[in-house]
């Protein structure tokens, strides 16, 4: 009687083991790592150089980095540069905003490129890309 209790004492453990493995391995399966997933799709709203050309007041300031369009008017009040963000307004913007330095090589406030946090601000306001 001993005998049998311990056997099934062995296969109820063993039996539960594997079910917490299959449990796990189910769990693991459906969590894939973000690297892993695929890209998701995107439409990016296509405009023009003479478009964002149009929004180059303090009211109504587009500009474009790395062929990307940014809408800075919710942000040139809040910017620690102060005015200087106006001299993106309406143009590519990308040498200056990447190393502060005008496109004819004038330094603009520090000389330094951006943070990632100056990055990451800028993110939030992507509204397309520019086409020729």
């Amino acid at each position: 009687m001993k005998r049998t209790h311990m056997i099934m004492l062995i296969v109820t453990g063993l039996l539960l083991l594997v079910a917490i493995g299959a449990g796990i391995a189910t769990i693991t399966s459906k969590t894939t790592p973000v690297s892993d997933q695929p890209d998701t799709f995107q439409t990016d709203k296509i405009y023009t150089k003479s478009q964002v050309l149009a929004h180059s007041t303090k009211d109504d300031c587009w500009t474009i980095i790395d062929g990307s369009v940014y809408d800075l008017t919710s942000y040139i009040n809040r910017h620690p540069g102060g005015e200087e963000i106006m001299r993106a307004c309406g143009g590519d913007a990308t040498t200056l905003f990447d190393s502060r330095r005008t496109d004819s090589a004038e330094v603009v406030g520090s000389g330094t490129p951006h943070s990632e946090n100056a990055r990451e601000q800028l993110r939030a306001l992507k509204i397309g890309i520019v086409r020729e």
